[in-house]
C-alpha cells in the first residue's frame, strides 16, 4: 500500500489500514509447508530431497539436485492449455 499508492508511513491511510488489519487476515496471502521426510514421485530412495521449504520448484537431474535459487543454473517455464473431455 505504500508503494503502491506513494504514501508514508504515518499517513492516515497507512493508520486506518494497519487499525483494520491488525489481527486479521488480508486474505492475499499463501502459506508454505516446510517438511524434511518428503518423497517424490518416482525419486524413491535414489536421491532424497534436500530443501527446506516447499515454495520454489524442486528438480532432479542425472547430475543431483540443482539450486532452485541460482537462476542460470535452475530454469523452468510454467505454460497451461485448455483441457476438454
Amino acid at each position: 500500500m505504500i508503494l503502491d499508492h506513494r504514501l508514508a508511513l504515518g499517513s492516515p491511510e497507512i493508520d486506518a489500514l494497519r487499525e483494520r488489519l491488525f489481527g486479521g487476515w488480508e486474505m492475499n496471502w499463501v502459506g508454505y509447508n516446510s517438511a524434511a521426510d518428503i518423497v517424490l514421485p518416482e525419486a524413491g530412495d535414489r536421491q532424497k530431497p534436500n530443501f527446506a521449504f516447499l515454495m520454489y520448484p524442486c528438480a532432479f537431474t542425472s547430475a543431483g539436485q540443482p539450486d532452485c535459487l541460482n537462476p542460470p543454473q535452475f530454469q523452468y517455464e510454467i505454460t497451461s492449455r485448455e483441457v476438454t473431455s
